[in-house]
């Protein structure tokens, strides 16, 4: 009852502080909750098997989160396919609201890879601020060289192409 009322206190927190009471409750509430099931449990079983069920009760909670992360990626296939579908089909002006300009006069779609290289760059970025060690440091000035090439190159298509 406990874990069902300190969800919904964090669900509904308007706050940072009472989210964060929240979960703090939560962990009070799991912790009791796995003493009570640890007592539940080591009561009734023989001495002998009692070391085995904090193994057992690791493992009754590890082998299906790992069913749900397989189902979890199965769910994200299909629209992922489905907007590769949609970013792969050329932009024509049967498909376009009316209030765009023709095809013709519209920005070219970004190539496909540019949003696994974006990803790729942000993880680059965040690992490189998150310690000061020359590791780090040289991945966030790899991050900010590839950035400023990339602006770079934009600014010269610009530049020799105007319009």
């Amino acid at each position: 009852m406990l874990s069902a009322l300190t969800l919904l206190v964090s669900a509904s927190s308007l706050s940072v502080r009472q989210r964060v009471a929240g979960r703090f409750v939560d962990g009070l509430a799991a912790g009791m909750v796995a003493v009570s099931v640890t007592t539940a449990i080591g009561r009734p079983c023989p001495e002998h098997l009692r070391p085995r069920m904090p193994a057992l009760m690791s493992a009754s909670r590890v082998i299906p989160s790992r069913a749900v992360f397989y189902g979890l990626a199965a769910l994200t296939l299909l629209p992922s396919l489905a907007l590769v579908a949609v970013l792969r089909r050329p932009a024509g002006d049967g498909d376009a609201p009316k209030n765009l300009p023709p095809a013709g006069e519209r920005a070219a779609r970004p190539p496909l890879f540019l949003a696994p290289m974006l990803s790729l760059g942000a993880a680059l970025g965040q690992y490189g601020v998150s310690a000061w060690d020359l590791q780090h440091l040289l991945s966030a000035a790899a991050v900010l060289w590839a950035g400023a090439s990339w602006v770079q190159g934009k600014v010269l298509q610009h530049v020799e192409r105007p319009g």
